[in-house]
């Protein structure tokens, strides 16, 4: 018999086909006393990997990381990442670490972090949900991995262009406006492996690194150099808390044109916080700082080493060092340096200098609530 395959024909047949479907069940997946769905090679309905997840929870979820990244990479929090190797966020790329992330990183296999000019990296952390990056190994040590690089393309002293000691990446430029990324609840430990004999990785390295880049909330403990080294730039630095680095709390080269508040600087080896001018003779520096307090570091409290200055820094609580302000040179000048509000206790002397001594006396009272309490944002940790 022929059959005429015509328009009304084709919609009789699309009809039927659509009730067929309409009518079937849901899927069931019976109980296997052998190969079961979870071992299907198949990413069903309720796994969110292959043979992964739902009901097959017992399956395999690390991921590891290393290499580049050139467009933009999220990371997803069920899963466990770890750092095997350096890993190079490039021009137009980006790497999220969601809220809760646990980033860990093999011990001594070189890894570390660069977000190169164009770069950026999220750390998007809440005060109960933080970021933390840490040494995969059963016993960190400090020095297990390098750190976190950021190379902007904000000005140094000038305009010019260089390249960073760690990792031998390009920063600097005319753009303040510049953004590597969004750091905020991120808590970053056991960093500061030696690169190579003459350079040490910070837990945190800031070169160049442009305004509109937040990094706030941010805990640094147990690195084994500085815990955060800024070099030019003017990024907003605000609630850091840097403990119990081998070297500097803060490393900062008085380039940086950026505006700092309610920084704590605790238990570190050398200074709580070293500023030092750059070999430029004709530049100003020009920084605030605002609410600080350095205790109990092995050295001293604020290390200064400036010639032409015009910083200024308000509220310091400065405990528990030999030495509360160290000027190097002794005879540092310092006319255009603002020290505002600044409470030293239990010090061996307020500096080493009888004519800056003079100059900035003692305050009488607390210069903020509750200085040597953990800032309260850290509770979560």
């Amino acid at each position: 018999m022929n059959t005429k395959w015509t328009p009304h024909y084709f919609c009789q047949l699309f009809c039927l086909i659509v009730l067929f479907v309409s009518c079937q069940k849901d899927p069931t997946y019976p109980a296997f006393s052998g190969q079961s769905r979870c071992e299907n090679g198949i990413q069903d309905p309720d796994e969110y990997g292959v043979d992964c997840g739902g009901a097959c929870n017992p399956c395999e979820n690390t991921r590891y990381l290393e290499g580049e990244i050139f467009r933009r990479l999220s990371l997803d929090r069920r899963y466990t990442y770890i750092l095997t190797g350096p890993l190079v966020i490039r021009d137009q790329g980006s790497l999220e670490l969601p809220a809760g992330t646990d980033l860990r990183v093999r011990a001594g296999v070189g890894a570390y972090i660069a977000v190169v000019q164009g770069g950026s990296l999220f750390a998007w952390g809440t005060r109960n949900d933080p970021v933390t990056i840490s040494s995969v190994s059963p016993t960190p040590q400090t020095g297990d991995w390098g750190g976190i690089i950021m190379c902007g393309l904000a000005p140094l002293e000038d305009s010019s262009v260089k390249r960073s000691p760690l990792g031998d990446y390009f920063y600097g430029g005319d753009l303040p406006n510049d953004t590597s990324g969004y750091l905020n609840y991120l808590k970053i430990e056991h960093a500061g492996t030696a690169q190579d004999d003459e350079n040490i990785f910070n837990a945190l390295s800031l070169y160049g690194v442009g305004r509109f880049t937040q990094i706030n909330h941010l805990w640094i403990d147990g690195a084994a150099h500085n815990g955060i080294g800024i070099d030019g730039g003017n990024v907003p630095l605000d609630d850091l808390l840097v403990t119990r680095s081998g070297g500097n709390g803060i490393d900062l080269l008085s380039n940086w044109k950026g505006q700092g508040h309610r920084w704590q600087l605790a238990d570190n080896a050398f200074s709580g916080l070293r500023i030092t001018d750059i070999d430029a003779a004709s530049y100003t520096s020009s920084f605030t700082l605002n609410t600080l307090s350095l205790l109990n570091n092995t050295t001293v409290g604020l290390e200064l080493q400036l010639e032409q200055s015009q910083a200024r820094l308000s509220n310091l609580y400065i405990q528990g060092s030999p030495l509360g302000i160290a000027l190097n040179p002794h005879n540092l000048h310092t006319n255009g340096l603002r020290l505002e509000n600044v409470y030293l206790s239990r010090n061996n002397a307020f500096s080493n200098s009888a004519s800056f001594n003079a100059q900035h006396q003692n305050q009488a009272t607390l210069p903020f609530e509750n200085p040597t309490a953990l800032p309260e944002w850290t509770n979560a940790w």
